[in-house]
């Protein structure tokens, strides 16, 4: 985990509830942001992997991008997954 800092950390301690409202809007637009710059490094067709909770990794095949997953097909499941999640095989 990152640690924040100090004056970071403080600030946000020491806001009250409409500040912290506004910081929560703009950490959900950088989020969003984030994702999206994911999904534009992805096409359908692509071969890529991702690793399971357990540590297993699973390879398959971008079946379908939407807004915020992307279909993975696998041999013998297809998985939604996060794009931040998945990388190129």
């Amino acid at each position: 985990m990152i640690m924040l800092n100090k004056d970071v950390y403080d600030y946000i301690k020491s806001a009250d509830n409409e500040t912290l409202n506004a910081i929560i809007t703009q950490i959900n637009r950088r989020r969003s942001a984030l994702q999206e710059e994911a999904i534009d490094n992805f096409v359908v067709g692509q071969a890529v992997e991702f690793t399971r909770k357990d540590g297993d990794i699973v390879r398959g095949s971008i079946q379908k991008i939407n807004r915020k997953t992307i279909h993975v097909k696998t041999d013998f499941v297809t998985w939604k997954v996060s794009p931040s999640l998945l990388r190129a095989a």
